[in-house]
């Protein structure tokens, strides 16, 4: 999976997880955002997804949402709680397919494979 769709991979799973937004309501943009996810839980190379990531950003372009799931448009994610003292652990993707992470203070889902994000040891 190349860079630009696991960039993509990750901002799925952080709106999956939201309350609010596009993905959240059902039609037709969580239709396919829950395609991505059954075909990925299911096995399917993460490679043969990136095409339908391609639509989904470009779905929810136009459906005016800007930031779509392109990683340079998208919404600022930064990891909280950065200051003061290092991080020594993060919680990461569960597939080992995308960037995202989150501090180990609380429990967080994958809300692409519906598993635990996983402990993740940083190198200094």
């Amino acid at each position: 999976m190349n860079a630009e769709a696991q960039g993509q991979l990750a901002l799925l799973c952080t709106r999956l997880e939201q309350d609010g937004g596009p993905l959240a309501e059902e039609g037709p943009l969580r239709a396919l955002a829950m395609s991505i996810v059954e075909r990925l839980r299911a096995g399917e190379d993460p490679d043969a997804v990136a095409e339908s990531l391609d639509d989904l950003d470009d779905q929810l372009m136009r459906a005016g949402y800007a930031g779509g799931l392109g990683t340079s448009r998208a919404m600022d994610v930064r990891v909280p709680g950065l200051g003061g003292h290092p991080v020594l652990e993060v919680l990461g993707c569960p597939g080992k397919l995308c960037g995202r992470v989150a501090l180990p203070d609380e429990d967080h889902v994958c809300a692409v494979f519906g598993r635990p994000l996983e402990r993740v040891r940083l190198r200094p």
